[in-house]
Formats: C-alpha cells, structure tokens, sequence
C-alpha cells in the first residue's frame, strides 16, 4: 500500500482555517456593533454614494460574499481539490489576514470618524480599505496561479475576482473617491 502523497493540512492550515472562523466572526461581529453602536450614522457611511447606486452597490456585496465563499473552499482544498502546499497555506494565511483583520475595523472606525472626527482617522480608514484591496488582489494572484507554488483555480478565480471588484473598485477607489470626511 503506497502511502498516501497528497499535501495535508499543517499547522499553518489548521491557523487558516481559524482565521476564517475568527476573522470571518470579527467582520460580522464589528459591522452589528456598529450598527448598534451608531444607529443614526448607518446613512452617513454611504459617504457621497448617490442613493441610486446602493442598491446595485449592496447587490455586488452578496455576489463578492459568495464569490469569496466559493473561492475559499477551493483555495482551502474543501470543494474539489486537496489541502494545498505548506508553503501555499502560508501566502493564503497572509491575504486572509490582510483581507479579514481590516474588515473587522472599517465600520467602527468610519462611525467613530463621523460621530467625533478626530486628526488621523480618515487616513486611517482609506489605509484600511487598501490593505484589504491589497490582500484581495494578492488573492487573486494566487487563485490564478500567478504568485506562490500551487496551480491556477478558475472557478477560485471569478470568486476572487467579484471580491477584488468590491475591495478594490467599489470600496478603496470609489467609496474613498465621493466621501467627504467630517472636518476635525
């Protein structure tokens, strides 16, 4: 019987899967905190987004959710394919990171910018969403097999691609773009 050759999951695997649940769980948890935190400030976190592109605006957040689902079960080998390489598993850990851990601090810090605009927040927010842009696009790299060992994932390809298109596009161009933050 030969053993068994395909990569399995390390220990920087199993962090990575933490990180989905814990950051994922972070996202979630800072965007109702703050929607409680700032009821009255949810409209002003548009920024200068005219009303009438919310709608396709919110529309393309549940395509990137699900593109970023899709993506993440196929880069983490759950849907169709094998735990990928150590050396991989460490690059995904990386773009998680810069992806989640940002997430979890854009809506708080935008409601604490527009409820006491103090000096060095707005940039702090732009940074923010540019990170996250940056690990999406490092995401998408690897799921195209551009960057890092492993093989190009088309279908990881489009999931990241529609999150690349929120991170990038929709938030760190466009959103910083109409916004006008509060003087301090």
């Amino acid at each position: 019987m030969q053993p068994d050759s395909r990569p399995q999951q390390s220990d920087v695997g199993a962090a990575l899967w933490s990180l989905q649940i814990l950051g994922g769980g972070a996202v979630l948890v800072s965007y109702g905190w703050s929607a409680a935190q700032y009821p009255d400030l949810l409209d002003a976190m548009w920024g200068g987004v005219p009303s009438a592109w919310r709608t396709p605006y919110v529309a393309w957040m549940f395509v990137a959710a699900a593109g970023y689902l899709v993506a993440t079960a196929r880069l983490l080998g759950l849907a169709g394919g094998e735990a990928p390489e150590p050396a991989r598993q460490r690059l995904l850990a990386a773009a998680y990171g810069a992806i989640l851990l940002p997430s979890a601090l854009w809506m708080p810090l935008t409601g604490a910018l527009l409820a006491g605009p103090a000096p060095g927040l707005w940039p702090l927010v732009v940074a923010v969403l540019w990170i996250v842009a940056a690990g999406s696009l490092a995401l998408l790299a690897l799921a195209a097999g551009l960057a890092g060992p492993g093989r190009s994932d088309p279908i990881a390809s489009l999931g990241v691609a529609a999150l690349s298109i929120q991170t990038v596009l929709l938030d760190a161009v466009i959103w910083v773009a109409v916004f006008t933050p509060p003087a301090s």
